[in-house]
């Protein structure tokens, strides 16, 4: 499954076992991100809402809500986002709540105001990266051939720069979803 919108992508991965995914043992990125007050509001997708809250700046710690509508109410989940940095690339990672594969993550555009951009990994390059020993890591299902999950090893500064790097294709940097503001 490739959903266009990262939330949604987020709240399937966690739920539905079809979905590829690259996951990190730990939140991805060397230091913490400082989140100003521009992180924490209420954002408008194509696919839904969202709401955003800095738990700790320093730290980089934020709480992320989705809300969907559902027959007879609305369901609303919650996740722990870790925004942390390397360089110039901005990573929030989430807890993977339904196995112990560690942290689902995107990149996002670091100067969030009224627009927030994000980007995805794409599995299927990382597979590529990491089968071909690009990268660190190690294939989920290797036996199957539907499957592009992987969980990455521990990164460098190389592996870092090669996943910000639009060439590898790791990253979906042409289709990034934008998320816009609709209330602080």
């Amino acid at each position: 499954m490739k959903l266009r919108n990262v939330w949604v992508w987020i709240a399937a991965c966690l739920v539905l076992p079809a979905c590829s995914a690259v996951y990190a043992p730990q939140p991805l990125g060397d230091e913490p991100h400082v989140l100003g007050a521009s992180w924490t509001g209420t954002w408008q997708t194509d696919d839904g809402v969202f709401s955003t809250a800095v738990v700790d700046a320093e730290q980089g710690l934020l709480q992320i809500a989705s809300i969907e509508p559902k027959t007879g109410g609305i369901d609303i989940e919650t996740f722990q986002g870790f925004v942390r940095s390397h360089g110039e690339m901005v990573i929030i990672s989430i807890r993977d709540k339904e196995s112990d594969h560690g942290f689902l993550w995107f990149v996002v555009d670091g100067d969030i105001e009224r627009y927030a951009l994000l980007w995805m990994p794409d599995p299927a390059a990382f597979k590529t990266a990491i089968t071909g020993g690009k990268l660190p890591g190690s294939v989920l299902n290797p036996d199957d051939e539907d499957s592009d999950d992987v969980v990455l090893g521990e990164l460098e500064a190389a592996h870092f720069d090669m996943i910000a790097d639009p060439a590898t294709g790791l990253v979906d940097w042409k289709r990034p979803s934008v998320m816009v503001r609709v209330s602080d």
